[in-house]
């Protein structure tokens, strides 16, 4: 009988403690549960200072300070020696994030022998849209540096989706990968909660920021017919919550603006009627799945630049990407057929056990030892 041995792993990002990173909520996740199956797991990362954990000094860019605050980002310091004395321990080095630490950290594992892997969690347009800049020409340079800095210096890429797959490889990733989905935990499921019977509720959960596009639900709801009878939840911070508090009141529609812990956020999923993904740019949708496994169906932009569309259960679940007037007529369908909305819902619990993170685990184990085979132990 085969028994292959706990592995050493270090992970390597920019941000860990933030709980509104995307990223950073998912390296947690495969973090804790890597340790439950037995591995020791080393971050590699700025923050406070934890068991198991090497912490890096931060640093800040000229000119952009302002707006990593709003986004409750920073860039890692690399420090060679501590980055050196962690990997040569370790057997595999998997990097989170495309940027300074993560080249180092690349090289230094080189240097050790050591195998790389690398997840796709942000694309290029997430950096430049937030700066103002929505040319194809910087998107493509930006791919390019991130191909040529991280990912083809990889030795396996982690694919969140199939849409993140077909981003990198029309790019010219030349390295094999996995489409692995960042999963939802077993903690967000479906609850009997009390219900707001007076209002048809609408829950989008993320950053307030430009690519989310929350304006642009702001905006529908308001077109929509039966907007006196709508309220409109928005979880999330970011450098955005001013001017969408702004837009809203503007707009005289009923919302609330809410930054809440992890069993709120799962409380309010369970309340709602419907979660609306607007957002024009995502490798995944980490919210959309912890909706779905909580019973709550999503209806999503048709983007090209988002994975999101990837869990609509039907046509009648996608808007029109940037269309504010297409999102109200789909939301006012859903009102006006509550019967249909109530088989949906029962359909996206279903379909959320697709994405449950211990399957997640279980292929990214299993890309680690693949990496590794001749570090097998038989007994």
């Amino acid at each position: 009988m085969e028994r292959k041995r706990p592995l050493k792993i270090a992970m390597v990002l920019d941000v860990y403690d933030d709980p509104r990173n995307g990223a950073a909520i998912s390296t947690r996740r495969f973090t804790e549960m890597l340790r439950d199956r037995g591995h020791q797991v080393t971050i590699v990362s700025t923050g406070e200072q934890v068991p198991n954990k090497v912490v890096l000094k931060d640093f800040s860019v000229p000119f952009f300070n302002n707006l990593l605050k709003d986004l409750k980002f920073s860039f890692a310091l690399p420090n060679e020696k501590l980055m050196k004395e962690t990997f040569q321990e370790c057997d595999v080095v998997h990097v989170q994030f495309p940027f300074w630490c993560s080249m180092r950290a690349i090289t230094i594992a080189k240097k050790l022998g050591k195998s790389v892997v690398a997840t796709f969690h942000i694309q290029a347009e997430n950096l430049f849209y937030n700066v103002g800049l929505r040319n194809e020409f910087w998107q493509s340079q930006g791919y390019r540096f991130f191909l040529m800095s991280i990912y083809n210096r990889s030795d396996w890429i982690i694919f969140p989706s199939e849409f993140a797959k077909s981003e990198l490889q029309q790019h010219g990733l030349k390295v094999p990968g996995s489409v692995i989905s960042n999963g939802v935990p077993k903690e967000y499921h479906k609850m009997n909660v009390e219900k707001n019977t007076e209002k048809f509720v609408i829950l989008m959960v993320g950053r307030l920021s430009k690519e989310k596009r929350q304006d642009l639900l702001i905006e529908a709801v308001a077109q929509s017919k039966y907007r006196s009878k709508i309220h409109l939840m928005l979880i999330g911070d970011g450098p955005l919550r001013i001017q969408l508090r702004e837009l809203a009141d503007k707009k005289e529609i009923s919302v609330a603006f809410d930054y809440l812990d992890t069993t709120e956020v799962i409380r309010c999923y369970n309340q709602a009627d419907l979660y609306v993904h607007a957002s024009e740019i995502e490798v995944e949708c980490m919210t959309a799945m912890e909706a779905m496994a909580c019973g709550l169906p999503v209806l999503a932009s048709n983007s090209p630049k988002s994975a999101t569309k990837q869990f609509a259960l039907n046509d009648k679940f996608l808007f029109k990407n940037t269309d504010p007037s297409d999102l109200a007529a789909k939301i006012d369908y859903w009102i006006e057929h509550p019967e249909e909305l109530d088989a949906a819902k029962e359909q996206a619990l279903h379909s959320a056990e697709n994405y449950r993170i211990e399957r997640s685990v279980d292929q990214l184990e299993k890309v680690y030892y693949n990496l590794l085979k001749d570090k097998v132990i038989t007994g």
